[in-house]
């Protein structure tokens, strides 16, 4: 979970950890690189678009050019924009799914069901063609935080 902000990523954390899954948070993407590193069995990563410093799809652009990032990584990344940036994350090799804030909780589920489903293709370690936006509602505010 990589997002510049610490309550943002705190949520998604317990979120995931709540449904019986390992995870980890970072606040930019050299902690994320850093935290890859110590455990190579990191599969998934969800991502902010809009961060300090690299961006999320910088970051992933970064991987593809052979910086240091593992290329059997598969990447949701979640953002505010509007849909014209979303076709155009979704489109980058590595993405799975691209989630639009503010999102519920079925649509975290929705985009980690095709998180997996890209991790698995016929061994490739590429996202499939099954990646897609997954629209969210009201659950999650436009920040990433979970309404209550």
């Amino acid at each position: 979970m990589v997002d510049d902000d610490p309550g943002v990523v705190e949520e998604l954390v317990d979120w995931f950890r709540s449904q019986g899954l390992q995870a980890r948070g970072a606040c930019d993407t050299d902690e994320a690189a850093a935290l890859i590193a110590r455990d190579p069995g990191l599969r998934i990563v969800y991502c902010d678009v809009a961060m300090p410093g690299t961006s999320g799809p910088e970051w992933i652009l970064e991987r593809q050019r052979g910086t240091g990032l593992p290329g059997s990584l598969v990447f949701v990344l979640y953002t505010g924009l509007g849909p014209g940036y979303l076709r155009m994350f979704e489109e980058m090799d590595g993405v799975a799914a691209v989630l639009r804030k503010p999102f519920t909780e079925e649509a975290l589920a929705a985009s980690l069901a095709c998180a997996v489903r890209a991790c698995h293709p016929a061994g490739s370690g590429r996202a499939d063609a099954s990646k897609q936006p997954v629209d969210g509602a009201e659950e999650w505010d436009s920040a990433g935080r979970r309404n209550r």
